[in-house]
């Protein structure tokens, strides 16, 4: 397995442990034809429309792996912090802002 292919599994991973270990819900796609993968967390399962945090990754040969990396780190920060945003309005609206 090759360095971006390990990446993008990670990527998955880490996307399911935010889903399945905190209050967030978590939507991928993966659009083989483009080669894109796209991430994409919300508030929480009763507040999809609510979102926190976006990526869209490039899979082809010429994938930013360090992009990739930015993508890794952030999704290993929603698993880590595993905070209940819905009693923290403040909080709520810092990760609002957030983008990686």
């Amino acid at each position: 397995m090759n360095e971006k292919e390990k990446l993008m599994s990670e990527i998955i991973m880490l996307a399911m442990k935010v889903q399945m270990e905190t209050e967030h819900a978590v939507f991928i796609r993966f659009h083989g034809h483009v080669g894109i993968i796209d991430i994409e967390i919300v508030q929480s399962k009763d507040n999809w429309q609510d979102e926190l945090a976006r990526a869209n990754l490039y899979t082809d040969k010429d994938a930013n792996t360090e992009r990739m990396r930015q993508v890794k780190e952030q999704l290993m920060e929603f698993v880590e912090e595993g905070v209940d945003t819905e009693q923290l309005e403040y909080f709520v609206e810092e990760i609002y802002h957030h983008t990686f």
